[in-house]
């Protein structure tokens, strides 16, 4: 299941026109994520991306072909996940995105970076820091 919600400030003030192409591709990540689909994740991501995920006061930094590796063993993803949508900034062909993910007992605090390449957004990196690990 997939749950968007839009801050009030930014449901208040128009929209710019990339923002549903943004969107869907957030969306792709998050469902490819949720049902372990590595070609629809890496059709989401910049071939160059990293994600920099902080677990308690440890940083890793995972490469795309790592992440996907990881994807594809199953040693991530697999649960369905709610997404909220905290804010896009948008301008020049880049996206901030600020959104937190639940999936099960895990919560994923994301600030994702996205650049527009044609009609096509990518994810180039995520800053993540993940809450309800034992």
């Amino acid at each position: 299941m997939l749950t968007l919600l839009l801050s009030t400030a930014l449901a208040a003030g128009p929209l710019p026109a990339a923002v549903p192409a943004i969107e869907s591709t957030l969306t792709a990540f998050t469902e490819g994520v949720a049902a372990r689909d590595v070609a629809q994740v890496r059709a989401t991501l910049h071939a160059d991306a990293r994600q920099f995920v902080r677990i308690g006061g440890k940083l890793e930094v995972i490469e795309t072909p790592a992440y996907l590796s990881l994807l594809e063993a199953g040693t991530i993803g697999g649960t369905p996940t709610v997404r909220t949508l905290h804010g896009i900034d948008v301008s020049d062909g880049q996206a901030l995105v600020r959104q937190t993910r639940t999936a099960g007992e895990l919560t994923f605090h994301d600030a994702v970076t996205l650049v527009q390449n044609g009609d096509q957004w990518s994810i180039v990196a995520m800053a993540v820091t993940l809450e309800g690990v034992p």
